[in-house]
């Protein structure tokens, strides 16, 4: 596309002053070099074979409008040809796994997630539409453009900054709009819903590669905010250490899974019209056979006190234990049941399997315990105490310092806030100042949190400093910007007498007054508040933690406790502490307030009296598809570990 060379400052070694366009002098392969004395860099700006993308050589671009509706063309229209009269009734719509920008090697490496602007050795989404759009945004010829081009990857003072900002902010709207919403639209206008969700593991949410550069701009035109939570990602009772995942390699960034993931879903569904509230998670996938009932629960009530409403249990193994038995090789795409290829030996056994999932009788409890939580969760008005910035743009220009959203995140969970996540286009387009809180739409917030970043855009600078004059408390987390994307804009000069910056472990603290008074902090209880269609207010209470969480909540009048795995009412009664409540380990509560009882069963938050009871039991067995009766292995026994006493290292059945 082109060649530049640009004149570096000797001390620094920065490319510095405008670029020499060499272009022009290729013959025979060779680039004829006559340059001014000095130290010089010389960029090649070149496309590259497709079959770099491995995987990803033959996928779609999301850069291309005739790409993406050769998707359309080639795979919904075609569907709808053959099945229309289903279209709305038996065929509800579309759901699309991981869609990537794809500017990488195809590999689900250590670095999928690290594709930034600013890095050297990578490929980025381009094609013509790019070239002319965004040599128009940056007010460039396309010849003057491909020369500044390097800035993506290196920095080509002054500009860079720029270059990346209004590149990504270009590439990411092309999605939107070529993609997301024009497969929204699509299935709007054939009576179905499109639903799905990115790869949003640890940073690619916001980046490119295996990422989409902008949660919120990929899933625009989808009905539901979708995530999905597998291979260990979320393990209960670790709610901060680093920890492996199901494949057995480390997870680099446990707090966003833990503290970031479910809440942009949430906050997604909850600003964007077209989705109605609605968030939808793809869970339990490939988390293994370990991943039991109760786990299950565990890793459930932890998306539902995050507010994700809808779920899809995904990814079941159908191998029968003969997998696990020695001779693997034979069995590993389980008897024919899965693809070849394709290994299904490392999923959840949610179904039956031959009869080898014992617990299969029972998964229709945890099916039927979800449907009721998510019933109280699909209507009303989520009430988050804060908002969050979504810091994507900071992170786009990847020059100094960042700090991190999932950091804040947890900080803020931790702290005993809940909070939604906002994009600029949201703070930009429709956030306003109200009676010194922050007004989007219906939602109000007594706060606004930004991650901090040496760099960010003027014109979000701007709109900060005008909802802080207007008295919304705006807080910088950790750092103030030291600039703009303009390297002469003197928007920054008055900002260290208008905003301020807080340390991280210190925002809770300094936001304590806004949040639901609970007492004594816990930091793993988790909650999530919203206002019913009726008017009550509803609480949920998930505690993330290894111990009981007892505590007491502000309040004046007598509330519901609902226990949702029993399906059970009680009633709590307000002392002159408020609210007493005790959540069991990985156990969901919901209290309802404006709301009062007289003839419901007290609640009884305290310890019950305990005492040991010397008991004996009758110890049977039956394995697991055998439909016959048990057999007796132990007569007047006490408890034992079966597994070491009886030799059952290979039981699989009913004890």
């Amino acid at each position: 596309l082109a060649i530049a060379a640009y004149r570096r400052d000797e001390r620094s070694g920065e490319c510095i002053g405008a670029p020499v366009d060499l272009s022009g002098n290729i013959q025979d392969g060779l680039c004829m070099l006559d340059l001014p004395a000095g130290i010089w860099r010389i960029y090649f700006v070149m496309t590259a074979d497709p079959a770099r993308q491995g995987m990803f050589a033959n996928y779609i671009t999301m850069v291309s409008a005739s790409s993406c509706r050769h998707l359309i063309d080639e795979v919904h229209e075609k569907i709808y040809g053959r099945f229309s009269a289903y279209f709305g009734t038996v065929f509800a719509g579309f759901f699309s796994d991981e869609p990537a920008f794809g500017n990488c090697d195809g590999q689900y490496g250590d670095d999928y997630a690290e594709h930034r602007m600013g890095q050297l050795r990578r490929l980025y989404p381009w094609n013509a539409d790019v070239a002319r759009l965004l040599a128009a945004r940056c007010r460039m010829t396309e010849n003057e453009l491909v020369l500044r081009l390097p800035a993506l990857w290196d920095a080509v003072s002054p500009g860079d900054t720029a270059l990346r900002l209004a590149y990504m902010d270009l590439i990411t709207g092309l999605w939107r709009e070529n993609y997301s919403c024009r497969l929204g639209d699509w299935c709007e206008q054939h009576g179905v819903e499109y639903i799905g969700h990115v790869l949003e593991d640890e940073g690619a949410h916001m980046r490119t590669g295996w990422g989409c550069g902008h949660f919120f701009r990929a899933m625009a035109g989808q009905h539901m905010a979708g995530i999905d939570t597998v291979l260990g990602q979320t393990i209960p009772g670790i709610t901060s250490a680093p920890h492996a995942l199901n494949q057995g390699t480390l997870l680099k960034n446990t707090l966003f899974y833990q503290y970031t993931m479910p809440k942009l879903a949430v906050s997604l569904a909850r600003h964007n019209p077209r989705m109605r509230g609605r968030s939808i998670c793809e869970i339990f996938g490939a988390y293994g056979w370990n991943a039991g009932l109760s786990f299950m629960r565990a890793i459930l009530n932890f998306h539902l006190a995050s507010g994700v409403n809808h779920y899809i249990p995904h990814a079941y193994s159908m191998c029968l234990p003969e997998v696990f038995r020695g001779n693997a090789d034979e069995h590993r795409n389980g008897g024919g049941f899965t693809p070849p290829g394709y290994c299904m030996s490392y999923l959840a056994p949610a179904f039956y399997a031959g009869g080898f999932n014992p617990q299969y009788g029972i998964f229709c409890k945890l099916m039927r315990y979800a449907q009721r939580v998510c019933h109280l969760l699909a209507g009303g008005e989520h009430l988050a105490d804060i908002a969050i910035y979504y810091n994507a743009e900071g992170d786009w220009v990847n020059q100094g310092a960042v700090t991190s959203l999932d950091e804040v995140c947890a900080a803020l969970t931790r702290g005993g806030f809940d909070y939604d996540i906002l994009p600029a286009d949201t703070l930009l387009r429709d956030a306003e100042a109200e009676n010194s809180r922050l007004r989007v739409g219906p939602a109000s917030y007594g706060a606004l949190i930004v991650p901090g970043s040496t760099v960010l855009p003027e014109k979000l600078l701007e709109r900060f400093e005008v909802l802080a004059a207007q008295g919304v408390p705006l807080l910088f987390a950790g750092i103030l910007p030291e600039r703009t994307e303009e390297p002469d804009s003197a928007a920054i000069a008055s900002l260290p007498g208008k905003l301020r910056a807080v340390p991280v472990p210190a925002l809770a603290e300094r936001l304590g007054g806004i949040r639901l008074r609970i007492s004594p902090a816990i930091p793993e209880l988790r909650y999530f508040g919203m206002r019913g269609e009726d008017g009550a207010i509803y609480y949920f209470f998930c505690n993330e933690g290894r111990t009981d969480a007892r505590f007491q909540v502000a309040a004046t009048q007598n509330a519901v406790l609902y226990d949702p795995w029993g399906n059970r009412l009680f009633r709590l009664t307000a002392g002159p502490d408020g609210l007493r409540l005790t959540v069991r380990p990985q156990e969901l509560l919901v209290v309802v307030f404006n709301r009062d009882e007289p003839e419901l069963p007290l609640f009884q938050p305290g310890e019950k009296a305990m005492r040991e009871l010397p008991l004996r039991y009758r110890i049977s067995l039956r394995e697991a598809g055998n439909a016959g009766t048990f057999r007796v292995i132990r007569e007047n026994s006490e408890a034992v570990n079966l597994t070491v006493a009886e030799n059952l290292t290979r039981f699989c059945g009913e004890i």
